[in-house]
């Protein structure tokens, strides 16, 4: 899990920094646009695999995150980490937003580190649903939603 808080940690800071107007920015309007416009995807990738979660993996407490049932339909059909893949969208969507060396630093340490969390999230679920995971894991890609949706 610290490879995931620590990609949240460089999205929130980068966030912070560039409200804060910290560091040269640059301003090319058609880039703040396409970033703006990335926080769309961003937050449906990170907020559609809760609600599925809480629903269709049957947790065993309140924190969605203890599920104890493979949730591969919904978003989980398109992308085995939609949440990361979210925060992902986001920190890409921050670097275009603010346009700073320094949002561009924390932007690719962010994704850096959600890479690694979701390949070990990979084998964390291998060890908690087994064979399960490992076909499901064949079929739907890690973040690659574009390939996903020219394969069918």
């Amino acid at each position: 899990e610290i490879y995931g808080h620590c990609g949240m940690s460089f999205i929130l800071s980068s966030l912070v920094l560039g409200l804060g107007k910290v560091g040269t920015h640059y301003d090319i309007f058609p880039l703040k646009m396409i970033g703006f416009a990335l926080f769309i995807p961003a937050v449906f990738l990170i907020v559609s695999p809760i609600i599925a979660l809480k629903g269709r993996g049957k947790p065993k407490s309140k924190d969605f995150t203890t599920t104890t049932s493979l949730v591969t339909t919904g978003i989980y059909q398109i992308v085995r980490h939609p949440m990361s893949l979210g925060m992902v969208i986001g920190a890409i969507g921050l670097m275009l937003t603010f346009q700073s060396i320094l949002s561009v630093i924390l932007g690719t340490a962010a994704i850096f580190c959600l890479y690694i969390y979701s390949k070990k999230e990979d084998t964390f679920n291998i060890e908690q649903f087994g064979d399960s995971y490992k076909e499901y894991k064949k079929k739907v890609p890690m973040w690659n939603i574009i390939i996903k949706g020219l394969r069918k």
